[in-house]
């Protein structure tokens, strides 16, 4: 059965829009990246000791390998969950698809002259607007009663969700209503919640908003993957505080004739950078689950 939403293959070619989206993000992660190696006696280069004072001197002979793979693997898993939503289709929504489950539907469930009655040359069959309905749901359902009816939900979920490629209720009763808006843009009536994206210039299922950070919408199809996406981001982002935050030396541990924000300027520059991310990513996972 068709799907509303067109499923439309992962692009292979890394068109323009997307280079400059891998581009930012590489960048913005290279970033933060060399900022947190490059802030001194932090638990990266100490060894692994607690103790600032053990850093005697930042090389390469104190590296900390835990610490080390922390980062690596936190940043290489959240540009995999990047990679899987940048460019996804997040259920974009064509005029072709609709009209086919449009007519699908009411073909289903639209009654014949001779089942209610109105043949023409009978004037003596008369029905109402009751019952019409009545016997539309008697022809799809032959056990109803019309005074003891009892609707089953189950039925009624299956029924209204399947038209949904994901099976949900959003989309069914959709079709047969007159509360849909017709998109000027897109020349059709598309299903509730759904919504005409301007960046893309397309319809979107179920559309939340357009991520400009990763230049994709969010819908129906890869809302799972943009949380998920957060959630490893987050995890990046404060790994990397974590580690550039154990370089902080307190103002009664500085040694003498030194400032605070001599012994801690690194540290206060690469917050500044990494901070705002972080919290930004983290808020985007909170909402979004």
């Amino acid at each position: 059965m068709p799907s509303p939403t067109s499923y439309t293959p992962y692009p292979l070619a890394i068109t323009s829009a997307r280079l400059q989206t891998y581009s930012f993000y590489i960048l913005s992660t290279l970033i933060a990246l060399l900022l947190t190696l490059s802030t001194p006696n932090t638990r990266l280069w100490n060894g692994g000791s607690k103790n600032p004072d053990d850093a005697m001197k930042q090389n390469g002979e104190t590296l900390n390998p835990e610490a080390l793979a922390e980062v690596i693997v936190s940043t290489v898993v959240a540009f995999v969950a990047y990679y899987m939503v940048q460019g996804s289709d997040p259920g974009y929504i064509s005029e072709e698809h609709v009209s086919d489950i449009s007519s699908r539907y009411e073909g289903e469930n639209a009654l014949s002259l001779d089942e209610v009655g109105l043949i023409v040359g009978d004037s003596s069959s008369s029905f109402d607007n009751g019952d019409i309905e009545m016997q539309a749901k008697r022809r799809n359902n032959p056990n109803l009663v019309e005074e003891e009816e009892e609707e089953d939900p189950d039925e009624i979920a299956r029924l209204e969700g399947r038209m949904s490629w994901h099976g949900g209720r959003e989309l069914g009763p959709t079709y047969k209503g007159i509360k849909r808006k017709h998109c000027l843009e897109c020349n059709f009536k598309p299903p509730l919640r759904s919504h005409h994206c301007k960046t893309c210039n397309r319809c979107v299922a179920t559309f939340d908003h357009h991520c400009f950070f990763i230049n994709t919408c969010i819908g129906e199809r890869n809302h799972c993957r943009f949380w998920i996406y957060c959630m490893f981001q987050a995890v990046a982002c404060w790994t990397c505080i974590s580690v550039v935050n154990s370089g902080h030396v307190s103002s009664k541990h500085l040694p003498p004739n030194t400032s605070y924000l001599e012994k801690n300027g690194m540290v206060l520059f690469s917050s500044l950078f990494i901070w705002p991310l972080a919290l930004f990513c983290s808020v985007m996972f909170c909402i979004h689950r």
